[in-house]
């Protein structure tokens, strides 16, 4: 049996930072991985003093899925809630757009095993992700324009002028922060401005595998106009990008920075490698953009350089900065 105990405390007092006597909403997958963790997430928030609750929720069919009312309602109340999934986070809904305007501090804990929680992680290790990823979403926010190239083809421009650069990482609290170990800084790009090709050679988040060849997304005044690659994937990409009228709007910047996660397994921490980036498509109103749409859909990028302002950051997937 693992002993989730250092993983959990790590989470709970370090990336959380639970104070006694408040509340904190522990959400739950119904999948047995997940509820054993909320079990263990619980017990550690009242070893600290804290109130805890634990709601357990059916997935949605993709990142984004608004949760039910209850849930909606619980997470208005608490004080933190902690998201604990096997595949889809609600992170991008108006459920929790709400539920922080009201002063709800986020986390998510997707894709992960007991197994990853019984690894050697350091508050040290996860004040390093934190300050970096600060200091590149600083950097974006200066920034008034991003070039996007990589090794299998993409070549994509796009506007940030105007916009904020997020960081998101395990101390962040913010609408996608995962925790322990994953970091990225992140930005939503003017809508109509992005021109070009984009290449995804790893993996659409949430599908759950890595990609055996790749898909190429044509872009066009901010939205996706074409999709090509392997049959299957394609048009399961394109029947997502048709769900509404701005499922296909190019929503998402966002580059990896935490030195905490490395191989690519088809999860959502995948996005965290550091010197990866991933685009989205759909809605992007809960990241600072104005587009809503019922998606939010994540292509992952590797092996990609990035110039912001004409200054490049990231070479070939090593960071210059």
């Amino acid at each position: 049996m693992v002993d989730l105990n250092r993983g959990v405390k790590l989470i709970v007092e370090t990336c959380m930072e639970v104070k006694p006597g408040e509340t904190i909403l522990i959400i739950a997958d119904n999948y047995a991985r997940p509820m054993r963790i909320a079990e263990a997430v619980m017990e550690e928030v009242l070893a600290v003093g804290a109130e805890a609750l634990i709601l357990v929720k059916t997935q949605g069919r993709t990142h984004g899925t608004e949760p039910s009312k209850p849930v909606a309602a619980a997470m208005k109340a608490a004080d933190s809630a902690l998201y604990i999934s096997d595949k889809f986070g609600i992170g991008q809904t108006s459920a929790r757009q709400e539920a922080t305007a009201v002063g709800l501090k986020w986390f998510n804990m997707m894709g992960m095993s007991e197994d990853d929680l019984a690894r050697d992680i350091s508050a040290a290790d996860i004040m390093l992700v934190r300050d970096n990823t600060e200091k590149l979403a600083e950097r974006l926010t200066q920034a008034k324009s991003a070039k996007v190239t990589s090794a299998a083809g993409t070549s994509l421009t796009m506007s940030l002028e105007g916009r904020q650069g997020l960081a998101v990482h395990p101390m962040s609290g913010n609408l996608i922060a995962l925790v322990p170990d994953y970091g990225e800084a992140t930005i939503a790009p003017v809508e109509g401005t992005a021109e070009g090709v984009i290449v995804v050679d790893a993996e659409i988040i949430g599908w759950g595998f890595v990609l055996m060849e790749p898909l190429r997304l044509s872009v066009r005044a901010g939205r996706v106009v074409d999709i090509s690659g392997p049959a299957e994937d394609a048009e399961r990409l394109r029947q997502l990008a048709a769900a509404d009228e701005n499922a296909n709007n190019i929503a998402e910047f966002a580059m990896g920075t935490s030195h905490l996660v490395s191989n690519l397994r088809g999860t959502r921490r995948d996005a965290g490698i550091a010197g990866t980036v991933h685009i989205a498509i759909g809605r992007n109103d809960t990241i600072g953009g104005v587009t809503q749409s019922s998606i939010h859909v994540d292509g992952l990028l590797t092996r990609v350089s990035v110039e912001l302002d004409g200054k490049q950051v990231l070479r070939d997937g090593v960071f210059q900065v």
